[in-house]
């Protein structure tokens, strides 16, 4: 008798078991095996705890993952309605609201918006690329080359600036109703000088005095020449006109008092082997007025007037000619010819909305080093992309930010409100893997040792509690290596009230074998 008792026990113990093993549905007859529990319905929904924001905030030390749905608009906090859950982390925890679609919409609260295959920032504040303090709107901190669009600067007053250590230096800019554009130095710049170069070599140059000189690098008077001068018009001064010599083919002509110097000669032309300088201006007056700079004969730069444009730059003969902007006795900007814009200095716009475009078919930002390709910004259809060739993606800043920023969880580089997937999560651990479960001389307890430890700590050994949970969190990869340690122990519990099961049921085989004798 009481063998049976014992075999009835051990009976009922193995089905209690087996049922906490499986899932339970509700609603369906089939749970998913991956479910502890499985709610299925046609017509009704799973409805989450209800409660006003104030006692939302007023639940004692949440668990990390409790969710509930606030029915109500609070003022002192704000928060809207909707469902919130406890995110814990480490000693840190606080309330997180799922946000709706409309949020995310055009005219949400999303940090990025996008409308068509156009996308803008909701931020009001700086964008900063290579710098965490961007004074204005698009603050860069390093080289940038635009290919394959513009550069648009869409504002009356719109200025380009040139800066050293924060300082303005030089300028260009479009002033005035009559949309002049000005190409300059600042006031307080009392030493920097403007000079145009080809070939790495200066061309022209304007010191700070206003004097001009073509072919020499330190002009004594408002235009200096080193070379010839070529026009098919008129050159007419009303002053001084001094050269060591004069040829022309046409007209020349003299207003005021003059003093020649050297011969004049031809009847189209007027060529100088000396300088030419002007106490006053010098004017070309036709529809399509051009400056040529050549070159042993050779045509390779031009100054032009072009309609109402001013249009500067190599012709076309002068294939691998440059068009470069020089200030301070180095080159900032060049110019090739397939209209490659290459410079060293900042580029900062002071206008709002739009200061920067690129347009075209997938434009895109490349970053190199000594002419190796790293890194790229681009943009494909409506999505952007930010990556590097074959390198590391460095976010610097106290925190990166995706889906909104948490002010609350400043002890952490990386924060995402809302759900993360990926492929693989890879966690590394220096601990020993729980295979050492399964060694021969493991000291597996006594289950009489566990349940003690239940009844007086209601946890498991070396699993943490509840409120240290509540309290500190979990560390992912550490938890991983406990639970399987258990589920290892779990095994070999099982394997041995296996043993067990098949001796009774060896047993009580035998029992009725005797029974069923004669």
């Amino acid at each position: 008798m009481k063998k049976t008792a014992t075999l009835i026990m051990a009976m009922f113990t193995l089905t209690l078991m087996k049922i906490e093993a499986q899932s339970v549905g509700i609603g369906t007859s089939n749970p998913d095996t991956s479910a502890i529990l499985h709610l299925e319905s046609g017509s009704k929904g799973f409805l989450l705890p209800r409660m006003k924001g104030s006692s939302r905030l007023g639940i004692n030390n949440p668990a990390s993952g409790l969710i509930l749905y606030q029915s109500n608009s609070e003022v002192t906090p704000p928060s809207s309605p909707g469902i919130y859950y406890y995110e814990k982390i480490g000693s840190l925890g606080s309330w997180q609201r799922l946000a709706k679609a409309s949020e995310l919409n055009p005219g949400g609260t999303s940090s990025w918006t996008v409308i068509g295959n156009d996308q803008y920032s909701n931020v009001s504040g700086n964008v900063g690329i290579g710098t965490s303090n961007p004074n204005a709107p698009l603050h860069v901190i390093g080289s940038g080359i635009f290919k394959d669009g513009n550069i648009t600067i869409d504002d009356e007053f719109g200025a380009l600036y040139f800066k050293t250590d924060n300082i303005n230096k030089a300028y260009m800019q479009m002033r005035s109703s009559n949309y002049d554009l000005k190409l300059g130095t600042i006031a307080l710049n009392t030493t920097g000088k403007i000079i145009f170069e080809t070939q790495s070599v200066p061309r022209m140059t304007m010191d700070p005095n206003g004097n001009l000189g073509i072919g020499s690098s330190v002009p004594t008077e408002k235009l200096h020449v080193a070379g010839n001068i070529f026009t098919t018009g008129r050159i007419d001064a009303d002053g001084v006109l001094e050269a060591h010599g004069v040829s022309a083919l046409g007209s020349f002509y003299v207003l005021g008092t003059s003093l020649m110097q050297g011969a004049v000669t031809g009847t189209s032309s007027a060529s100088f082997s000396g300088n030419l300088n002007s106490n006053s201006s010098m004017t070309i007056n036709n529809t399509s007025a051009e400056l040529a700079l050549r070159s042993g004969g050779d045509d390779k730069g031009f100054l032009q007037l072009s309609g109402d444009n001013l249009r500067l730059g190599t012709f076309s003969s002068n294939a691998g000619g440059k068009v470069v902007i020089r200030t301070g006795g180095a080159d900032h900007i060049s110019i090739d010819g397939g209209g490659n814009l290459v410079t060293d200095a900042h580029f900062r716009s002071n206008r709002g909305g739009e200061a920067i475009r690129l347009d075209g078919t997938n434009p895109n930002i490349g970053f190199y080093q000594n002419g190796t390709y790293h890194g790229y910004i681009s943009q494909s259809g409506s999505t952007l992309s930010l990556g590097v060739n074959n390198g590391k993606l460095h976010l610097d800043g106290t925190q990166v930010a995706i889906g909104g920023l948490v002010t609350t969880a400043t002890d952490y580089k990386l924060a995402v409100t809302g759900k993360i997937i990926c492929e693989e999560l890879r966690v590394e651990l220096q601990d020993d893997w729980p295979d050492y479960v399964f060694a021969p001389d493991y000291k597996l307890k006594p289950l009489s040792e566990v349940k003690k430890q239940i009844e007086e700590h209601h946890h498991l050994s070396n699993i943490p509690s509840a409120d240290q949970v509540a309290k500190e969190g979990i560390q992912v990869g550490e938890m991983q290596r406990k639970l399987l340690e258990k589920i290892e122990e779990l095994t070999l519990y099982l394997i041995a009230q296996q043993e067990q099961i098949d001796e009774l049921k060896k047993q009580v085989y035998e029992v009725e074998n005797q029974k069923s004798k004669p």
